[in-house]
Formats: C-alpha cells, sequence, structure tokens
C-alpha cells in the first residue's frame, strides 16, 4: 500500500467512528475506496446502501473519504494503474451519493478531463512526429501536462528534439529564401526582391538586413554602371532620370546624395574619363570631354578650368586664341576669315593701320609662349574683296627678338601661302608688319597655330 493512501485510510477510519451506527456498511464501501476498487464499491453500496434508512450518513462518510482520494486516482489513472472504466464507477459512485456538485468533485473530473487530452495530444504529436512534421509535432508535445506522468518528461524531451529539428528546418529555408533573393538582385529584379526581404524580416532580421545590404550595393554599382554608359554618350539627362527613378523607388540615401551633387558626379567622371585620355596623350579628346562637362557645371568649376588649361598646353592653339601679352597698333582678329580665293578659315590675324586711314601703316603683337611649343605654322593669303587695292604686305616672326621668318610680300593677285616656323625653346613670341607696308589685310595669317613640344602634328593632319 501507498503512504498516501495509508495516511487517507486513517482519515477515513476516524471519520467512520464518529457514524457508529453506520459502520459495517459504511466500512465497507470506504474500504472498496481505499483500495481503488470502486466497481465493488458501486455494487455493495447498491445492494447494502441504497435505500437504508442510514443512507445519508453512509454519504457523507463515503462523501469525505472519496474527496481525500482523489488525487490517489489521479496519481495512479496517470501511471496506467487505474483505467478508464474504473473511471466510470467513480462517477456513478459519485451520482448515488449525490457529491457531483462539490468542488472537490468537479475539479477532479477537469484533472481527468486534462489527462485524458493530454494523452490524445501526445498521440497526436508522435504521429506528426512520424511525419516528419515538426511544427505540429512540437505543438502537440507542447500540450502534454505534467498531471500526464507517463507521457510528460517523455514529451518534454521530444519537445528539445523538435525544436532542435523546427530550427534547422528554418535555418535551411531561411538559407533556400536567401538564396533566391540573392539570384533574384543578381537578375536585376530588385523590387521582387526588396518585398521578400520584407518578408523575412518578420522572422529573421539579421539576415534581412544583410540582404537588404547586398540589395543597395548591387542598385548603387547597377546605377553607377548605367551612369558611365549615359555618360559616355554625353547623355547627361538620362544619367539623371535612372538616379532620380531608382531613389523613388527604393530611397537609397547613396542616391539621394548622387542626385544632390549630380552636375558635380558628372564632372568628376569627365574629370577621370578626361585624364585617361591625356594620360594616352589624347589631349584633344581630354579637352573636349572638359568642354562637355563645362556645359553642365558652367564655367565656374575652378577643377575643370585647370584641367582644361593643362590639357591645352598639349594641344595645338590658334594664336587668335592666345593671351596678347603686349602690342603696338591695331589687331585685327577674325574680322574677315575667307581669302581672296574663296577659302573660308577659322581663325584670322593682320595688325597696322592702312596708309589712305592713319598714314603709314604697321604694328606688332607679342605672345608668351614659355617654351611650350615647337612650331608655328599657318596660311598666308590676301583677304577677300580687295582685288582693287593696289597694296603689298608681309610679315616677319621673332623669337626672343631674334628674327625667324619673314614672309613672302603679298599682292592683290598673290594666291594662299603655307608657311612653318621653328619656334623650340622660344619664350616670347613676336609678329610684326613693317611700318611701311600699304595694306596689312593682304598678309593675314589664316589658321595660324602653336604646335605644342609633346604633339604629335600629324595626329592632326
Amino acid at each position: 500500500m501507498k503512504v498516501k493512501k495509508a495516511v487517507i485510510l486513517i482519515g477515513v477510519i476516524a471519520s467512520l467512528m464518529t457514524f457508529a451506527g453506520c459502520e459495517a456498511s459504511g466500512n465497507k464501501v470506504t474500504e472498496y475506496i481505499e483500495k481503488e476498487r470502486f466497481d465493488d464499491a458501486y455494487n455493495y453500496y447498491c445492494k447494502k446502501v441504497e435505500g437504508s434508512s442510514k443512507q445519508d450518513e453512509i454519504n457523507l462518510v463515503i462523501s469525505q473519504s472519496m474527496s481525500e482520494i482523489y488525487s490517489v486516482i489521479l496519481d495512479d489513472y496517470a501511471d496506467g494503474e487505474f483505467d478508464k472504466e474504473m473511471i466510470s464507477y467513480v462517477d456513478m459512485l459519485a451520482n448515488k451519493v449525490n457529491i457531483t456538485d462539490s468542488v472537490s468533485y468537479i475539479n477532479f473530473k477537469a484533472d481527468i478531463t486534462s489527462i485524458n487530452q493530454s494523452e490524445l495530444n501526445y498521440e497526436k504529436a508522435l504521429e506528426c512526429l512520424d511525419k516528419g512534421d515538426y511544427n505540429n509535432a512540437a505543438f502537440y508535445f507542447g500540450c502534454v501536462i505534467q498531471l500526464d506522468k507517463s507521457n510528460y518528461e517523455d514529451a518534454q524531451g521530444k519537445l528539445e528534439e523538435c525544436n532542435i529539428k523546427i530550427e534547422e528546418q528554418k535555418q535551411l529555408e531561411m538559407k533556400e529564401k536567401a538564396d533566391d533573393i540573392k539570384q533574384m538582385i543578381k537578375d536585376k529584379k530588385y523590387i521582387e526582391a526588396r518585398n521578400e526581404i520584407s518578408v523575412i524580416s518578420n522572422n529573421d532580421e539579421e539576415s534581412a538586413s544583410e540582404l537588404r545590404a547586398e540589395l543597395e550595393k548591387t542598385i548603387i554599382e547597377d546605377v553607377n554602371s548605367q551612369i558611365e554608359s549615359k555618360f559616355d554618350a554625353l547623355d547627361y539627362e538620362g544619367a539623371y532620370d535612372i538616379v532620380r527613378t531608382m531613389y523613388s523607388d527604393f530611397g537609397i540615401s547613396a542616391l539621394n546624395d548622387k542626385l544632390n551633387g549630380f552636375p558635380d558626379v558628372f564632372a568628376d567622371y569627365m574629370m577621370k574619363k578626361a585624364q585617361s585620355e591625356a594620360d594616352n596623350n589624347n589631349y584633344s579628346v581630354a579637352y573636349s570631354l572638359i568642354q562637355e562637362a563645362k556645359k553642365i557645371s558652367g564655367d565656374e568649376n575652378e577643377s575643370l578650368n585647370k584641367a582644361a588649361g593643362e590639357y591645352l598646353q598639349h594641344m595645338p592653339i590658334y594664336i587668335t586664341y592666345m593671351n596678347i601679352m603686349s602690342q603696338e597698333g591695331c589687331v585685327n582678329q577674325n574680322e574677315c576669315l575667307i581669302d581672296n580665293i574663296g577659302t573660308k578659315y577659322r581663325s584670322g590675324l593682320c595688325l597696322g593701320y592702312t596708309k589712305s586711314q592713319f598714314g603709314e601703316g604697321g604694328g606688332y603683337t607679342q605672345y608668351y609662349v614659355n617654351k611650350l611649343y615647337k612650331q608655328f605654322s599657318g596660311i598666308i593669303a590676301v583677304q577677300e574683296e580687295e582685288e582693287s587695292c593696289d597694296g603689298d604686305a608681309f610679315f616677319e616672326i621673332y623669337g626672343d627678338g631674334k628674327l625667324l621668318y619673314t614672309s613672302p610680300v603679298m599682292n592683290k593677285s598673290s594666291l594662299p601661302v603655307t608657311f612653318s616656323v621653328d619656334i623650340s625653346n622660344v619664350s616670347i613670341l613676336k609678329i610684326q608688319y613693317p611700318d611701311s607696308i600699304t595694306c596689312c589685310n593682304m598678309a593675314t595669317i589664316y589658321d595660324g597655330t602653336l604646335w605644342p613640344t609633346d604633339c604629335n602634328i600629324e595626329d592632326y593632319q
């Protein structure tokens, strides 16, 4: 006999002594109850107690006896030592004794129901576990209660196993989902990737954060690549629209920063591209790129202006584009760019006054070329509409005060003449029309070009 049962028996015997008149019949019922033989207790009650004059007194004894043994029944029922058939006899006896409304009996029945449900939960959990349905298995194992002693401990162990499996499945699913999202990013399905990242962030913010960073990094790289392509085509507006659209769709702060300083972005890109061309001695290309950048960034961009100046030093330049260091007389630049045979030029230079206007002609102009150029060349020609002029003209070229070249004397019947002067190591270049000339227009320097020391003239021919 269990210790707990022995204690209960003592209490039952004490109760029986109080009711001496019904001791024999009551004691027999409680003896069956103490031994958990409720079938015998019920049958004996029906035969010996029910309908007797002492039924009410015996009912009180039986009621107390049953209330004190409920916990024992629950333990044995949970251990499988007390079956459901015997529970039915408990219920029938309780009905006979009229104790079904008592708190102890109601609580007892509730516990029995809980144990029954716990056993069902345990069986469902095992079925789910056998199918590999770890989520449902974990749910049902978690519903196994401590009162269900035959299953509780095992359920707790299997619950832990299920949680491990669930975590493994979760990690595997997350990896597969992450791989899918990475493929979306690779395939430039950025909106789909963003939406999927938002979904997984509810369960795994750490992974979502990593994928979000990868998405933003890829978008920025893609945008930069598209910008370069547009910049290469000098499509500034197209490049701007790409950045604006992507920022509107994804709100990436780096794209907003790029938008706010987009003219500078364009300038920086063109500066790098120009420098790359300059490194390959393609200074004219580099210079043209800088000029395109200035159309967007404006003429006040110091970096662009500095770069343009540097590239110009390596490019052929018309003499009329140079700053005049000093002069005497009238300098006529680019006033008439068509010669007497109808050829049109881009640059024209002559100096001095005509006798008919101011008396003696002549004059000079000087340029600081700083030993940067190796050759000065161009075409000497008569300006158009000078066919009625009887005058003539020529000019002289000096390098640091030394005469380097004297042009042929030109008159209204002269045809264009090319010239080329070596100005290597010349710091100050001087062009002079003597005072004695009668019409400087007769010897106009057309497309007079300074060729840098490191310039390959053949590249421009």
